[in-house]
């Protein structure tokens, strides 16, 4: 039902968060609810992107390619060097899993976002200088 309504909207992109995955004390299996949102998009005879997220922990790049066309490589971005150094870590070998069809998706760039306006939590949010920012857009590119 979802995906005919994203269709009917006109929706080309859904970004398919895995988190609080656990209803009435089931843990849902990731497996079967990305295949089934699959099906579900590929039914409506649209192109619809499908972007997985589920923070890289069950390894996407390995098992998602049937499902979706992108997915999560690693934990939320924050615009800190601290976050955008590991992200990079993260995706230094993924390469390999990459191409036509199916790619990694190391998260929202944060380049030139120069910190966050208040009210926000500093403490994920301060800003990196310009050649961590040349660093980031370099690397996410």
């Amino acid at each position: 039902q979802d995906a005919a309504t994203y269709a009917s909207w006109g929706v080309e992109y859904v970004k398919m968060d895995w988190c609080n995955v656990v209803i009435d004390d089931v843990k849902l299996d990731p497996h079967v609810a990305f295949k089934n949102m699959s099906l579900a998009l590929d039914k409506t005879g649209k192109k619809i992107w499908l972007n997985s997220c589920e923070g890289g922990i069950m390894k996407p790049w390995i098992w998602m390619h049937e499902y979706a066309n992108s997915w999560r490589t690693g934990h939320d971005h924050h615009d800190n060097w601290d976050t955008t150094s590991d992200i990079i870590e993260i995706n230094a070998n993924l390469g390999v899993y990459a191409g036509p069809g199916g790619w990694n998706d190391p998260d929202f760039l944060m380049t030139g976002g120069e910190g966050c306006d208040p009210p926000v939590d500093f403490a994920h949010c301060p800003g990196q200088t310009d050649i961590e920012y040349r660093t980031e857009f370099s690397m996410w590119c």
